[in-house]
């Protein structure tokens, strides 16, 4: 069991480390997809480097670019979903003195799913052009890939906030029993 302060204590300098790092990562990863759709892959069209495209040398050349940004982005939002999940566990259980290591997991593989999720959805926006122009049915079957991964993370994450919102609740309705018991008293 941790201490439930030195858990927001732990979450705060996790995002404070990895927040600017993962913001810079995706800039980058935005720049390289902007310069290389309207600027380099435009001008690649048409030349030829000993009978090979250099447009499709370009096209790969940018989704390995945004594939090593995506491998270094996924280490920092792992940091970010645990500072957000130690931010959860301490506001609800904030009344509590120290929270269940099992219970810090749940939340920290939750949110670190929907990060995912979110993340390899926002790639795959980057990615569908660049893959259309090496075959059109690539990008069909990466989304389907995506779908029913995402699917399936997020259906996790439901069913474990959904569990700790019935417990912040069922907290909720108990204290609400209690004031409604010191009013009848009074009068």
């Amino acid at each position: 069991m941790e201490s439930i302060e030195e858990v927001y204590i732990d979450s705060a300098k996790r995002l404070r480390k990895s927040l600017p790092k993962f913001i810079v990562l995706i800039s980058s990863a935005i720049l390289i997809w902007i310069f290389g759709m309207v600027i380099f892959i435009p001008l690649a069209e048409g030349v030829r480097i000993l009978d090979i495209d250099t447009s499709r040398l370009v096209n790969l050349i940018i989704i390995f670019a945004l594939i090593l940004l995506i491998l270094l982005s996924f280490n920092e939002i792992k940091n970010i979903s645990y500072a957000c999940a130690g931010f959860v566990a301490y506001y609800i259980g904030s009344e509590r003195e120290r929270i269940r290591d099992e219970r810090l997991l749940r939340l920290r593989r939750s949110f670190t799913n929907l990060a995912n999720v979110l993340l390899a959805s926002f790639f795959f926006i980057l990615f569908k052009p660049l893959l259309e122009q090496f075959h059109s049915a690539l990008a069909g079957i990466v989304l389907i890939i995506l779908i029913i991964w995402a699917i399936i993370a997020l259906v996790s994450v439901a069913m474990v906030l959904g569990s700790e919102i019935e417990e912040a609740a069922i907290k909720f309705a108990e204290v609400l029993e209690k004031r409604i018991k010191k009013r009848t008293k009074r009068k």
